[in-house]
């Protein structure tokens, strides 16, 4: 029998290697009212591939030699508060690659996520999140669950 891609295989018989990260916060973060705010990364849920060096810059993920395509998605939590907009943003180097736009949700946290597809790469691309917020004050971007970055090579 024959595995297929999902299960490890690429069909030839050769093992597809995975390489992606996954980044989270462990604490909140707080966005200043109106001011587009890179989210600072302070976990890896995982990193095979070498995407990600927190102690170095705690804000991207930087393509490793010999990817071309990735994906990448985001998510972020702000604290409860009706006020105002919200919005993510997934940078490459300056270039914003995906956005997210909400009015401020009428109860609870709002909650954005947003992902780029697949897109071309070269070796030392660089990709981070930003986020804004417009509630007349200071907000926190919350490390719940839904606070995430991650990206994933497409072979």
């Amino acid at each position: 029998m024959t595995l297929g891609p999902a299960y490890g295989n690429d069909g030839g018989g050769d093992a597809v290697v995975f390489s992606g990260a996954r980044l989270a916060r462990t604490s909140n973060q707080t966005i200043s009212n109106s001011l587009d705010t890179n989210i600072n990364w302070q976990s890896e849920a995982f990193d095979d591939g070498g995407w990600a060096d927190l102690v170095t810059d705690d804000t991207i993920f930087t393509v490793p030699a010999g990817v071309t395509r990735v994906a990448l998605s985001a998510g972020a939590t702000f604290a409860s508060n009706a006020t105002g907009i919200r919005s993510l943003f997934i940078m490459k180097g300056g270039v914003q690659v995906a956005r997210v736009r909400l009015d401020a949700a009428s109860q609870g946290p709002t909650v954005l996520e947003a992902s780029t597809g697949v897109i071309d790469v070269a070796e030392d691309d660089t990709f981070k999140v930003r986020v804004f917020q417009s509630s007349g004050g200071n907000l926190d971007v919350e490390f719940a669950f839904n606070t995430f970055f991650t990206v994933n090579e497409v072979k």
